[in-house]
């Protein structure tokens, strides 16, 4: 079981899912990305945590995201 959590400002985003390229595709789409985030990633026990800058944020977001970012977000906590 993969989770995704992106906390930009006070707002938390999150979503969970069978895999890491499920949870990015039902991730939900913030108005405005203006400051850094962090983003964590979990996978059973294990955790992963770093901060994002908004341009790469921005790219979470993008139509072909999930078949490229799944694969390395899974290497990060395997």
């Amino acid at each position: 079981m993969y989770s995704i959590s992106i906390k930009l400002g006070d707002t938390l985003f999150e979503s969970k899912g069978g895999s890491m390229s499920e949870c990015l595709s039902t991730l939900p789409k913030p108005v405005k990305i203006n400051s850094k985030a962090s983003v964590t990633l979990t996978r059973g026990e294990k955790v992963h945590t770093s901060l994002y800058m908004p341009a790469r944020l921005r790219k979470v977001w993008y139509k072909t995201a999930p078949m490229y970012l799944s694969k390395q977000f899974e290497l990060l906590v395997a």
